[in-house]
């Protein structure tokens, strides 16, 4: 992983600090096992390091910049749309369409 990149706003992001207070690790639900999900139920944690992908937050303007890969190369960026109330009505089948 390089010791630094440039966000989209310009801002420098610091990858050798570590613990990063910037990233996160996070895996996909079907990188993980129904075993290792029975044994995150009884033990409330997993040993999946290896398989986790990294993410990190730009401490200035807090787009997320995403991992895909273990090598960290071509991230990818993401900035957020705000936040909107959820429809909560269209995910219950008990309350219809209207």
């Amino acid at each position: 992983m390089v010791p630094k990149f440039k966000c989209n706003c310009g801002e420098y992001i610091n990858c050798s600090e570590i613990p990063n207070p910037n990233g996160y690790y996070f895996a996909g639900e079907n990188d993980i096992s129904d075993d290792e999900y029975e044994e995150i139920a009884k033990d409330g944690h997993l040993t999946i390091f290896d398989r986790l992908l990294h993410m990190l937050k730009c401490p200035s303007c807090g787009r997320l910049v995403v991992f895909w890969d273990q090598y960290h190369e071509n991230p990818e960026f993401f900035t957020s749309e705000g936040f909107d109330e959820p429809n909560l009505q269209a995910a219950h089948p008990e309350n219809p369409k209207e």
